[in-house]
């Protein structure tokens, strides 16, 4: 898959300054997915908020994020609280 030109498929750069993400959730999950593709500390929590509609993505690299604080502190308010954040 080529970005800007670039193999995002092969791994080949670590130059990831032109890519730019999608205003759709699924090309831009993609697109992080592909940039991290030999690497597997990355997890996507996808999450439909309350509302039906609203879709969303947690993304972080294992080790890096304390399990129960995002589930505390994000994915229990999102899931609790949304029509608060819009």
């Amino acid at each position: 898959m080529k970005l800007f030109g670039v193999d995002i498929l092969s791994g080949l750069t670590t130059d990831y300054s032109g890519i730019k993400l999608s205003v759709n959730l699924d090309e831009s999950v993609d697109i992080i997915k592909n940039i991290f593709n030999k690497d597997c500390v990355l997890h996507i929590r996808r999450i439909k908020l309350p509302d039906g509609i609203t879709e969303c993505a947690v993304i972080y690299l294992d080790g890096m994020v304390n399990n129960e604080i995002l589930n505390d502190s994000v994915i229990r308010p999102l899931l609790t609280r949304h029509e608060d954040i819009l």
